[in-house]
């Protein structure tokens, strides 16, 4: 049923505006009450994903936090569900004082779940929420070699769902991730680690302990602002089963992000954009591994080639052209280098990527084709 206020004409008016005052003064700073803690708190993730989890084995991710604002003491950590259970620090978290909030999650129910845990505090009258979510399966190693369609790696006794991460547009400002699934194969419970992660990165593994037979997810995060430039950066990651693990090319991650500058068109440039052509949709080489490609521009302003880079070694690139004025054409040479070539993994498609001007074709990555 509608509830409706009315407002008599024999009423006090100067009541009514002193009331509807007090709660105009009032709201703001209820509002700004409910952030205090979450302001407070620097936490490393809000939200884990815990990946395939096996029914009615329970799994545990971990909060790692750090108290910025003053002392404080977490009276409850609450979960809103029976089969989640939490351990947290019972006492008092000093300014600048690192702590980790454990939750454990035993499934009772097949399929994807998401839970809330409240953080309750004895100096913040509104709770911090941090959340676990995932996805409970009977079998995890067999449900994820099916959603792999074979092409799960195996890196010892650990299997991964693919063994690249790829950021493929990204833009200053952008934080954005990607997830691989990872099982333990192996017998015993493992620790596994990501090393050498640079500092535009971050690489969580959850849960911590990953037992036999059982799954988790690693979640990498990309910092847009810090990747060192536009265009391509490529680096590798490697995965250890534990700390002080022997890191090898066999326990390689690829990692590639791609950074493309905003295009901040006007009205009447957007009338008159570069228009990129392509002889060919990528470059096949002859047998002394050299191919061409024929760029050009058909639209009404000059085309400005800002970035030419290959995915891989082995590939030498060059064009007569950078900027292209309406209706002018330049080529792409590519030489490839067998010895480059012949040593690349399966991880390693020869590509190049081409950064333009043009809003429609900003980004273009061209499969570079050659038999040895």
């Amino acid at each position: 049923m509608n509830k409706t206020i009315n407002i008599s004409p024999s009423g006090s008016l100067r009541s009514f505006l002193v009331l509807l005052l007090t709660t105009l003064w009032i709201s703001p700073l209820v509002g700004e009450s409910e952030g205090v803690f979450a302001q407070s708190i620097d936490a490393e993730f809000d939200v884990i994903d815990m990946g395939d989890i096996t029914f009615q084995q329970p799994a545990q991710a971990t909060f790692r936090m750090k108290n910025r604002g003053s002392e404080f003491f977490l009276k409850e950590v609450k979960p809103f569900c029976g089969c989640t259970q939490v351990t947290y620090p019972k006492k008092n978290i000093a300014k600048g004082e690192n702590f980790t909030i454990t939750v454990t999650y035993d499934a009772e129910m097949l399929g994807h779940f998401q839970k809330d845990i409240a953080m309750i505090s004895d100096q913040f009258e509104n709770p911090y929420y941090l959340t676990v979510k995932g996805n409970v399966v009977t079998n995890p190693i067999t449900q994820s070699m099916e959603e792999s369609n074979g092409a799960a790696v195996m890196i010892g006794k650990i299997m991964l769902s693919r063994d690249n991460v790829e950021f493929a547009d990204t833009y200053q400002g952008d934080r954005i991730q990607d997830r691989i699934t990872i099982t333990n194969g192996d017998t015993k419970p493992i620790n596994p680690q990501i090393v050498h992660v640079p500092q535009y990165m971050t690489a969580q593994i959850t849960p911590n302990i990953i037992q036999p037979g059982k799954q988790g997810v690693i979640t990498f995060t990309l910092n847009a602002n810090m990747l060192p430039r536009y265009g391509l950066t490529q680096t590798s990651v490697y995965l250890a089963a534990f700390p002080g693990d022997i890191i090898s090319k066999e326990k390689e991650i690829l990692v590639t992000a791609i950074k493309l500058p905003s295009l901040q068109l006007s009205e009447s440039q957007r009338n008159r954009v570069p228009v990129l052509t392509l002889s060919d949709s990528g470059i096949s080489l002859d047998k002394a591994l050299k191919g061409d490609l024929v760029l050009g521009n058909k639209g009404k302003s000059p085309l400005v080639i800002s970035t030419i880079q290959s995915f891989t070694p082995g590939l030498n690139i060059t064009l007569n052209k950078t900027t292209l004025s309406p209706g002018e054409t330049t080529i792409l040479r590519v030489k490839g280098t067998r010895k480059n070539l012949k040593d690349l993994d399966s991880k390693q498609q020869p590509r190049i990527l081409i950064i333009t001007n043009d809003p429609n074709n900003q980004k273009l990555i061209l499969e570079v084709k050659y038999k040895l």
